[in-house]
């Protein structure tokens, strides 16, 4: 219940391994690093809700902590995602299935550049070689028909 708190330094709980219960609901938080409370052995319980959670990429790695985390969340319907707009009200499962979606499978402007490149020097190695296997096979096929025409006059 403290407006103010608005962020939680990843380092804050470091010392302090015996943390069974820590509740920040009712906070200012948007964002809070997986490392602040992962490395919390004894964590059992964790209060997120009621608080203006910021869902984007880098929230990504915190909200699958949750999922995956063996620590208990009360009032986990209430820990919403409150922007970006078209996360806004939606739970922390499904906000880990859309951001998992979004975040991990989309391409953006400089991945399609660097395929472009990509592709582009596939093709171009692939021609190359092509056309050096061509010359190489044009080279041998005129000595091995000129040791021929010398192998002929020999003889004659």
């Amino acid at each position: 219940d403290n407006p103010n708190l608005v962020a939680i330094e990843k380092d804050a709980f470091a010392n302090n391994t015996w943390l069974r219960h820590l509740d920040v609901s009712r906070t200012g938080l948007t964002f809070l690093d997986t490392s602040t409370v992962r490395d919390l052995p004894n964590l059992r319980l964790l209060g997120l809700s009621d608080n203006l959670w910021h869902c984007n990429c880098s929230f990504l790695d915190f909200v699958t902590w949750m999922m995956e985390s063996d620590v208990h969340f009360p009032d986990a319907d209430n820990i919403t995602c409150h922007t970006p707009a078209g996360l806004h009200a939606l739970r922390m499962p499904a906000a880990e299935a859309q951001l998992h979606f979004s975040c991990l499978t989309q391409l953006y402007k400089q991945d399609y550049v660097f395929l472009c490149l990509v592709g582009l020097c596939i093709f171009l190695a692939g021609t190359m070689a092509a056309w050096l296997a061509g010359v190489c096979a044009v080279i041998y096929e005129a000595h091995a028909s000129k040791a021929e025409e010398e192998e002929e006059e020999d003889t004659a």
